[in-house]
């Protein structure tokens, strides 16, 4: 099975050498196309040896399928819950036409994701003509679009969570929940962390 795999993948080729391509085990670059066997040079360095087999009959996506080396990359966004969503979409857009690495056509576009937890969603969505620096690429965009972010007075919001205690068992193991507000129904219950962190 694995044999006869590998003549369809030389004649049908949906994957050549070189190309970027997701399975369900790996993801890489196909490093060699053998008759038997395929190699995927993961991310990390590491070869992974696939039996031609499991390429025809799972799931396989290519990104660089046939010779299209855009990827699109996602930016996630958030900001208060006050923010003028209008404002931050042009600032966004603005943002993301200012950035070398971001191709003009297909232009950027916005997803307003909605109310979260803690603050308000949105996604930036650009497109890069290398998937080769992909990695290289999304960090760059990122980096501008949080610093341009930042320059503009927005702020990221951090979750809060406030933990009510009712009991002395309760309270040793709020103390161990970080970065959260503690709150305390009798003066016994507050002694008791007092005398802990002594």
């Amino acid at each position: 099975a694995n044999f006869v795999s590998g003549i369809i993948l030389a004649i049908e080729r949906p994957i050549t050498i070189g190309d970027i391509i997701d399975i369900p085990d790996a993801s890489g670059y196909v490093h060699d196309i053998g008759l038997r066997a395929s190699t995927i040079r993961t991310w990390d360095g590491s070869h992974v040896i696939v039996p031609n087999g499991e390429l025809i009959s799972n799931k396989l996506t290519n990104w660089t399928f046939p010779n299209d080396r855009k990827r699109r990359i996602k930016v996630e966004v958030r900001v208060p819950f006050d923010t003028d969503m209008g404002v931050l979409s042009k600032l966004l857009l603005d943002i993301a036409d200012t950035i070398p690495e971001v191709m003009k056509k297909p232009k950027a576009y916005l997803n307003f994701k909605g109310i979260g937890q803690s603050a308000m969603e949105m996604d930036l969505y650009c497109w890069t003509n290398d998937s080769d620096k992909v990695f290289t690429y999304g960090t760059a965009i990122r980096k501008a679009v949080y610093k341009a972010l930042r320059e503009a007075g927005y702020t990221i919001p951090v979750p809060v969570q406030d933990v009510k205690i009712g009991n002395e068992k309760t309270v040793e193991k709020a103390i161990s929940i970080p970065s959260q507000n503690v709150k305390i129904d009798n003066e016994k219950s507050a002694k008791t962390i007092q005398k802990d962190k002594k």
